[in-house]
Order: C-alpha cells, then sequence, then structure tokens
C-alpha cells in the first residue's frame, strides 16, 4: 500500500463540506466520494460545528509547535520500545563465495 501525506483540510472546506452536506439532495456517501473524504469525517465536521455554534468556542487551529512536540513523544516512545526489544535474533550474515555455493565439500577450504 502505497503512502500518501495527511491532507490538511482548512475550517473553510470543512464548513463548505458541512454545509453542501444539509443542502443538497445527492446522498452523503456520494458528496463525500466527491470532496475526498469519508461519509464519518463529514458526521465529524458537523457535530463539532454544531457544539463550537452552542457554546461559541471554536477548537484552535494546532500550530507547527504542537506538532513538532507530538513528533517529538512519538519518537521518544518508539526509541524506547526499541531500546527493549532484542536485536539478537537479527543478524547479518556475510554471503558463501560463489565457489562454495558450487560445491558444499569444499567450504571448509574456501573459507578457511
Amino acid at each position: 500500500m502505497q503512502y500518501t501525506p495527511r491532507r490538511k483540510l482548512t475550517r473553510e472546506f470543512k464548513l463548505e463540506a458541512v454545509r453542501q452536506v444539509a443542502l443538497s439532495e445527492k446522498p452523503k456517501a456520494q458528496l463525500a466520494r466527491e470532496l475526498g473524504v469519508r461519509v464519518g469525517q463529514l458526521r465529524a465536521w458537523r457535530l463539532e460545528f454544531e457544539k463550537e455554534a452552542v457554546t461559541g468556542i471554536a477548537k484552535p487551529e494546532r500550530s507547527a509547535t504542537e506538532d513538532l512536540e507530538q513528533l517529538r513523544r512519538e519518537n521518544a516512545k518508539l526509541k524506547f520500545y526499541n531500546r527493549q526489544r532484542p536485536h539478537s535474533s537479527i543478524r547479518y550474515e556475510a554471503p558463501l563465495p560463489f565457489e562454495a555455493m558450487q560445491s558444499p565439500g569444499k567450504v571448509c577450504n574456501v573459507l578457511g
């Protein structure tokens, strides 16, 4: 499966998507496909904006600093787990010379 980086969708895009779902007669699944998002994401955005309208408090956008802090925490966690795992089962073994593969009886002579 090929990795595709996450898109950072703007607030305006999300608002327009929720508005289209509310006003359009098209099925939600079709609108989601056209917008390139999942139906569940459209629902989450709608709930988020409804909550925002009731409370009057907008969800703050993540800053680059917060993203960097999150990546550093994840990196530290991965380093910790990698230190805990024994790597002794993974060894590099040099391949045998071509002559040794041709005649198994001469392995000692070739290597030794």
